[in-house]
């Protein structure tokens, strides 16, 4: 019988190394072939009210495809309004229209886009261009809210590049005026450039607008750019930038959050030029947010590439791709036999003992739907419940099932109030708890109750310490990126963890806490001898 365990665990163990050794050295696999892209999935959701019926039409823009982003799916809809998407000049702009409309009427625009970051190199010696073509000509006008010609902007674009040589230092000495002089203000409606210089203080589209009509007094042509920057959700706030054109280019700068000729990835691009964000004629009530969240986007044509492997899991990528199925939800279903692995480790070696076998890991693995910090307190916040009703109803003396039924609808009701608190204090991070699956809650209150009736609190809380740690340490490993990484690059590595788990399911020695617990003993018998 030991040599046939033996066997089997030796046959687990090595069908992902013999699979690995074939791909590197027969298929010619890499591991950045597996790699997936990074996107964001953004929605912009609008709610228009009118308190009589009106004809409407609202528009806006769609994100840009250009060398930065992406476009990869969107869609636009509404119960009351037609949706629209065209192209004007350089941007894409979608409308919503009704007839004779009276209420509260919502709109929504959904996009799927890959976006990245972008640098360029943009050298000392880069010279101006004499001969720009002629459909540049509009980025070197003045205009109303873009004062090249004005006679305070001249005179202090002539002074900040006095004594400069290059285009690349006359730039610099713009882009650092800007970002140092200009004291940045949050205003509601936006300042010209002209008076932007006189006050010293302006938002973002002030502080660009002063940087775009200096820098074509250089002969340099360049243009606003709108759109939103992708660092918290939900957020009402646009943003607004700078495009100079060099050496047949757009090349970004941000007076506002200094980067120059470069933009990070968060950074999406909603429209050129100086324009007004929402327009609608009709006198309506309008409000919007924009929310988003990363998504992982497989890259394509990989499955014909291997077509001749065993498993061919770029072919399963692209099929949750073309389902519109999270490609997340596939990272996370092939890093739970991982994580499986390591719980094993922690409560048979380790000796761990844990709220339930595979709890710890469902826990870990909605943590990135709630956040660690605000997960675990709701994971203690459920069990503190869970100890306090117990206390209460072990006196009404109620059968087990029915005290299950009313501890699971006393935990319901705390976190809808939780809930409904969040959504008018608009705390996004309370509401965010509601992806706490009720089946978790369901299992954590029913081992709570098992262990305080037949263990007693002091076992309560040991446990509860326990499960903590080992679902925290679930999660880093969940969310490696290296891990993740090798498990779509190597999924047959669940093998490996199947021949791991039959060793240590043969493991008959003590658990590490036992040795810690009996060291005393130990230590005689060792004496003795």
């Amino acid at each position: 019988m030991l040599k046939k365990w033996y066997i089997i665990c030796l046959i687990f163990l090595f069908i992902p190394i013999i699979s690995i050794f074939l791909k590197i050295f027969y298929f010619d696999y890499e591991i950045s072939d597996v790699i997936p892209d990074k996107g964001y999935k953004l929605v912009l959701e609008i709610i228009s009210h009118t308190d009589s019926p009106k004809s409407i039409n609202i528009s806006t823009f769609a994100p840009i495809n250009n060398l930065k982003q992406r476009v990869l799916q969107e869609e636009g809809f509404s119960d009351a309004f037609n949706f629209r998407l065209q192209k004007e000049d350089n941007n894409r702009v979608m409308s919503w229209t009704a007839d004779r409309i009276i209420g509260e009427n919502k709109m929504r625009y959904t996009v799927k886009l890959k976006a990245r970051a972008i640098k360029y190199v943009f050298l000392p010696d880069t010279p101006i261009d004499a001969n720009y073509p002629p459909i540049m000509n509009k980025y070197l006008e003045s205009s109303e809210m873009i004062q090249t010609r004005s006679e305070a902007i001249q005179k202090k674009a002539q002074k900040l590049t006095k004594n400069k040589h290059t285009l690349y230092d006359k730039i610099k000495a713009i882009h650092n005026f800007v970002i140092k002089k200009i004291k940045y203000v949050n205003f509601s409606g936006g300042l010209d450039a002209e008076s932007t210089l006189q006050i010293l203080e302006a938002s973002c589209n002030g502080k660009s607008r002063l940087y775009v009509a200096m820098v074509r007094g250089l002969g340099v042509p360049a243009r606003l750019v709108g759109g939103i920057i992708l660092n918290r959700s939900p957020k009402k706030v646009t943003h607004q930038w700078v495009e100079i054109y060099l050496q047949g280019n757009w090349v970004p700068f941000c007076p506002t959050n200094n980067y120059f000729a470069e933009l990070p990835n968060r950074y999406i691009t909603l429209y050129y030029g100086d324009q007004v964000l929402f327009k609608y004629k009709s006198k309506i009530q309008l409000d919007y947010s924009y929310s988003f969240e990363k998504i992982t986007i497989p890259k394509t044509g990989l499955s014909n590439k291997f077509k001749d492997l065993p498993i061919n899991i770029f072919a399963i990528m692209e099929n949750f791709e073309k389902f519109n199925i999270s490609l997340n939800i596939f990272i996370y279903l092939l890093m739970l036999p991982l994580a499986a692995v390591i719980l094993v480790i922690l409560r048979n070696v380790f000796g761990l003992e844990t709220f339930g076998t595979f709890l710890p890991i469902l826990i870990a693995s909605v943590l990135g739907g709630t956040g660690v910090t605000l997960g675990i307190l709701l994971f203690f916040a459920i069990i503190f419940l869970v100890y306090l009703g117990n206390l209460l109803l072990s006196k009404l003396e109620i059968l087990y099932h029915p005290k299950m039924a009313i501890l699971l609808s006393l935990v319901i009701a705390v976190m809808i109030t939780v809930f409904y608190f969040g959504l008018l204090g608009k705390n996004y991070d309370v509401i965010s708890l509601v992806f706490f699956p009720v089946a978790i809650m369901a299992i954590t209150i029913n081992r709570v109750t098992i262990i305080m009736e037949e263990d007693g609190v002091k076992r309560l809380f040991v446990m509860t310490f326990n499960t903590i740690l080992v679902i925290l340490i679930s999660y880093y490993f969940i969310n490696s990126i290296f891990l993740q990484l090798m498990m779509l690059s190597f999924p047959e590595l669940i093998s490996f963890f199947i021949g791991l788990n039959i060793l240590i399911g043969r493991w008959s020695g003590f658990r590490l806490t036992e040795f810690i617990r009996f060291r005393g003993f130990f230590m005689r018998q060792q004496y003795d001898r």
